[in-house]
C-alpha cells in the first residue's frame, strides 16, 4: 500500500466535549479511536473504554505527569493516535510511549509517522529510557518469551514486529485475570477473610470508600512509594517513587473528581496500628467490571496472608456498596506467583496477556 499523506499534531484539550470546536471534535476521534483500539486488543471488550468526559477530566486534573498526545490526521480525521508520559515526581524515570493505528490505515507509514514525533518528545524531555504496555491477543506460531523467562507472546504479529523494529525489548509479561461475581461470592470471600485472619494474629483490616482520611495519608504514602520498589520488575528500569501525603490526596482527586471514579480501600495495620498492607478498587462510572489496582504488603510483614486478607475484605466491602458490579479485572506479573496463588483462590481466572516492553535509548 502507499503512505498516506498526514498531519502529526498535539492534541489541544477543548473546553467541554460537548462543543463545536475544532478540537473537541478531534478530541472526540481521539478518544474514540483510543477506545477502538482497546476493544479490539481484548476481543471486543468495552471494560477499558472511557468516555469523553472522563478522558477530558483525566487530563486536566492530572497533577504527576506532563501527557503528550499525539493525532495522526488524514483528510481531516483522526486516524492514529500516540502518547508520551513523563513524570513529574521522579525526573529521570523511564517515560511512557504508545502508538495506535486504525486498523483501515495500517501499513502505510502512519506508526512510524507517530514514532518519530515520539522520539522528537523524548529527546525534548530529555528521557532516554521508553517503556509500553500492550496488550497481545491470542495468535497462532511462534512464541516470545518475557526476558524474566515467566510468560510469553505471540512473535510474528504486526505490533510485536514493529516494537522490535523500534527497538524494544519484551522485559516482562503480565496476567490479566477476570473474577466473575455471584451469588456464592459472599460465602467465598467470607471464608477466605476469616482463614487469612487466623495467620494474621496481631493485624486487623479496616476498609472505607472514597478518599483516604487525613491522618492515614502520610503512613499510606509510604506503601504507595514501595509500589515502585517492592514488586517483580523484571529488568524494567524503575526510579525509586516518593510519595507524601500531597501527592496520595491529588491522585484520589483526580480519580475521584476529574475521572468520575468511586474508590474502595483495604488496608491491614499491624499490633502498633501502622499500615502495612493495602489494596485497592477502582470503579469507573456506570459500569458493571471494577478494576483491581495496587496491592501491596511490606516486605516485613509478608508471610502471614496479609495480601489474601486485604483482598477478601475489599471485595467484600465492593458486594456491599456496589451489587450493580458484576466481575473484576487485575493485573499481575507471572512471576509474581504468590499472588497470582491468591487470585487463584478467590476465584480469578487468566483472560489476557500484557506485554512490558522496554527500549533503554530513544532513537537519535
Amino acid at each position: 500500500m502507499s503512505t498516506l499523506q498526514i498531519t502529526i499534531a498535539e492534541r489541544e484539550l477543548p473546553e467541554n466535549v460537548d462543543d463545536t470546536s475544532e478540537s473537541a471534535r478531534l478530541f472526540r476521534e481521539y478518544v474514540d479511536l483510543r477506545n477502538a483500539i482497546s476493544s479490539e486488543q481484548t476481543g471486543g471488550a468495552d471494560d477499558f473504554s472511557a468516555t469523553y468526559r472522563e478522558s477530558l477530566g483525566q487530563a486536566k486534573g492530572q497533577t504527576s505527569e506532563r501527557q503528550h498526545r499525539l493525532l495522526a490526521i488524514h483528510e481531516g480525521h483522526v486516524i492514529g493516535i500516540g502518547a508520551v508520559d513523563v513524570s513529574l515526581h521522579e525526573l529521570q524515570a523511564p517515560a511512557y510511549a504508545d502508538v495506535g493505528v486504525h486498523e483501515g490505515f495500517r501499513s502505510r507509514g502512519v506508526a512510524a509517522a507517530l514514532l518519530a514525533e515520539v522520539d522528537r518528545l523524548l529527546h525534548e524531555e530529555g528521557r532516554s529510557a521508553t517503556q509500553t504496555w500492550v496488550v497481545h491477543p491470542p495468535a497462532p506460531g511462534p512464541t516470545r518469551t518475557a526476558a524474566t523467562g515467566w510468560g510469553v507472546v505471540p512473535a510474528d504479529t504486526p505490533s510485536v514486529r514493529f516494537l522490535e523494529r523500534a527497538g524494544f525489548a519484551l522485559e516482562q509479561v503480565e496476567r490479566m485475570s477476570s473474577l466473575r461475581l455471584g451469588a456464592e461470592s459472599p460465602a467465598m470471600f467470607e471464608r477466605m477473610r476469616d482463614t487469612a485472619a487466623e495467620k494474621a494474629d496481631g493485624y486487623s483490616v479496616r476498609t472505607w470508600s472514597g478518599r483516604t482520611p487525613d491522618d492515614e495519608l502520610e503512613s499510606l504514602a509510604q506503601l504507595h512509594a514501595r509500589m515502585s520498589t517492592d514488586v517483580p520488575a523484571g529488568a524494567l528500569e524503575v526510579e525509586p517513587e516518593q510519595w507524601d501525603a500531597k501527592r496520595l490526596a491529588d491522585y484520589e482527586q483526580n480519580a475521584l473528581e476529574h475521572m468520575q471514579r468511586q474508590l474502595l480501600h483495604a488496608v491491614a495495620y499491624d499490633a502498633h496500628g501502622a499500615p502495612v498492607a493495602f489494596t485497592l478498587l477502582s470503579l469507573g462510572a456506570g459500569r458493571e467490571v471494577a478494576f483491581q489496582e495496587d496491592t501491596l504488603v511490606h516486605a516485613d510483614h509478608r508471610g502471614h496472608r496479609l495480601g489474601a486478607l486485604v483482598k477478601a475484605a475489599n471485595l467484600l466491602q465492593l458486594l456491599e456498596k456496589h451489587p450493580e458490579r458484576t466481575r473484576v479485572t487485575t493485573w499481575n506479573a507471572e512471576e509474581n506467583r504468590h499472588m497470582l496463588d491468591v487470585n487463584e483462590q478467590l476465584g480469578f481466572e487468566a483472560i489476557g496477556f500484557e506485554g512490558a516492553w522496554q527500549r533503554r535509548e530513544a532513537a537519535a
